[in-house]
């Protein structure tokens, strides 16, 4: 997928614990499903509270799936599926690969939109 990076660098995540919503946004604006001030989804997330809330869920004619029970071998074979159907994939990894400073048990939302061939591991943004 091509990234309007002018899209990701406008986006806020709002609240400290909102980065799933705010991954589903930065979606469906590269997507050009919602304009740059969009950020209802944020905004219902006390709400919401997992990702489990968009499964299934279609929002602006995109809809988001759950993949949390994959093996390993089956997560990368689905990302690079989504991948090639010129789709983002939204993960959630554990904050202490990232940042050490984190607690270990808190995870971030990332979206990865390509894969880097000569590097053999994917590109990914995220907001914070």
């Amino acid at each position: 997928m091509e990234i309007d990076w002018k899209i990701i660098d406008s986006h806020e995540q709002k609240f400290e614990n909102s980065c799933i919503p705010s991954a589903v946004e930065m979606v469906l604006k590269l997507l050009k499903k919602v304009d740059s001030s969009y950020y209802d989804q944020q905004s219902q997330w006390e709400k919401i509270g997992s990702f489990a809330y968009y499964d299934g869920r279609t929002i602006e004619g995109v809809t988001f799936k759950l993949r949390n029970k994959l093996t390993v071998d089956e997560l990368f074979a689905e990302i690079d599926r989504e991948l090639k159907e010129n789709k983002c994939v939204i993960i959630s990894l554990k904050s202490i690969l990232i940042d050490p400073r984190q607690p270990p048990n808190k995870c971030h939302m990332y979206v990865i939109y390509d894969y880097n061939e000569k590097k053999k591991d994917y590109k990914a943004f995220t907001k914070n």
